[in-house]
């Protein structure tokens, strides 16, 4: 015995628009891990320039590892969100075919 029902699927907006918070996430993270990478290769004694005791350039390499660093936490966040919005849409929409389903199968 099989059961005839139709479903359209709904929510495509809101599948695009969590699929686009993630994907804009992703790339704040790998932008922030780039420039990580680059601050905390700017620090340290090599990069001491300054005639007068105080490693400017090794400072702003360390600032900016951290400020890039909080950047890449961001970016997960902003990804997890994402995810977390296209999980919320996917349940409706499994919600609308299961109410489908369960029409069907009373008439």
């Amino acid at each position: 015995m099989s059961i005839q029902y139709t479903y359209h699927p709904q929510y495509q907006a809101a599948k695009a628009t969590g699929a686009l918070i993630a994907l804009v996430g992703w790339v704040v993270f790998l932008l922030g891990l780039a420039g990580f990478i680059v601050g905390a290769a700017f620090t340290g004694p090599l990069f001491d320039d300054s005639w007068s005791g105080v490693p400017t350039t090794a400072f702003a390499g360390a600032a900016g590892a951290i400020f890039s660093l909080q950047l890449a936490l961001i970016g997960l966040l902003l990804a997890g969100a994402g995810q977390h919005f296209r999980a919320t849409a996917d349940a409706a929409n499994h919600s609308g075919e299961i109410l489908a389903i369960m029409k069907a199968t009373k008439s």
